[in-house]
């Protein structure tokens, strides 16, 4: 996970306290913070979309607002998420990565009919490339991504929709194990997919 080492390396040389594990943590804690500001914008988000009305009053306000409070709120002191984010490990970062794409293809989706709507959708293909340095879970959100840009660009036919899946599935097969895995271990010589124990085996 050479991405998340290199944010812990970070936070180990800016915070100037606490000994080097905290440090490392303090990466994980400020990563699970800003996973639940990007859950709650997005929750805000898609109760806009399904609402299809302005907010007027204030029980307009708390119906958004208050809901996606509950929501992130609930999140945040749930048992896995917590010590997720009290630990030393990929997992915090990984929600961080996956809170992000989905934050932004739901921005995307506000901003579809804009010109230049197409950059969010890089920015997600980047940070989806980027995220494979901390862990894999952001690659899954492909398939959801799939769905929204379908159903906000197309008419519903099931002709067009198992054509949209079949490219969904295609592009995550090229992405892994084709990119992830396939294609670093052809550049470092090895055989894809053969077992390491063959290939190291002392002659």
């Amino acid at each position: 996970a050479p991405l998340f080492l290199m944010f812990g390396k970070l936070f180990h040389v800016l915070i100037p306290f606490g000994d080097p594990g905290w440090r490392v943590n303090m990466w994980s804690v400020f990563a699970s913070a800003a996973s639940i500001w990007f859950l709650y914008s997005t929750t805000v988000m898609v109760i806009k979309n399904f609402r299809k009305s302005p907010i007027e009053t204030l029980g307009d306000a708390l119906t958004v607002f208050g809901s996606a409070f509950i929501a992130a709120a609930a999140y945040t002191f749930s048992d896995t998420f917590w010590f997720n984010a009290v630990e030393s490990e990929v997992y915090a970062s990984s929600s961080l990565f996956l809170a992000v794409i989905v934050w932004l293809i739901m921005k995307w989706n506000e901003k579809a009919d804009e010109v230049g709507n197409e950059k969010y959708l890089m920015l997600i293909a980047y940070i989806i490339g980027l995220s494979t340095g901390v862990h894999l879970l952001a690659i899954l959100a492909m398939f959801s991504i799939a769905l929204i840009v379908y159903f906000r660009k197309y008419e519903f036919k099931w002709s067009s929709f198992f054509v949209m899946g079949i490219i969904a599935v295609v592009g995550f097969f090229i992405i892994y194990p084709g990119i992830v895995k396939w294609l670093p271990a052809y550049l470092a010589g090895h055989t894809p997919g053969r077992n390491d124990a063959q290939e190291y085996t002392l002659e």
